[in-house]
């Protein structure tokens, strides 16, 4: 599309946080990206070779247990859950994230995505806001077994589908 040379890769880090920049830009619409960490694709593609840029992710789903907060940089993946201790993987050795390197001697780099991921967010205060919106909502619904009435639903509903 617009902004990119056909064919070309890019093998900078991105977050969906970048992706309304993005579609902005596409449409041609200027505007500033809402979070300067989160330039649009177009932005980070044309960013040198080499640059350091940190990717950020966090996911919390109402039956899980903790949260999970992710950070990425250059070949590395450091994931965090709340409440247990760091993994740290080597995006360029192992793709799939089988082989924990935490454990194997490479605390530099741990360290270093422990610091990109504190630099970003607070996992421990942003999972107990969480929580505490999940434990409100499911008062506002009418508690727990108001909600497992519902039933389970593997998708979001579309905004007519619930009224």
């Amino acid at each position: 599309g617009p902004g990119f040379a056909a064919g070309a890769e890019c093998a900078h880090p991105v977050s969906l946080t970048s992706l309304y920049a993005t579609v902005l830009r596409a449409a041609g619409i200027d505007a500033e990206a809402p979070d300067p960490a989160s330039p649009p694709f177009q932005e980070i593609a044309a960013m040198p070779e080499g640059t350091d840029r940190t990717a950020f992710s966090e996911y919390h789903d109402g039956g899980s247990t903790r949260g999970m907060f992710m950070v990425r940089w250059d070949r590395w993946k450091v994931v965090h859950f709340v409440g247990e201790r760091p993994q740290l993987f080597d995006l360029a050795t192992d793709p799939q994230e089988r082989d924990d390197l935490a454990l194997a001697g490479h605390n530099d780099i741990l360290a270093e995505g422990v610091r990109r991921l504190r630099a970003i967010c607070d996992p421990d205060a942003v999972n107990a806001r969480a929580f505490a919106d999940q434990k409100a909502r499911i008062a506002e619904l009418g508690g727990e077994a108001a909600c497992r009435a519902l039933g389970d639903f593997d998708f979001t509903p579309v905004k007519e589908a619930v009224g």
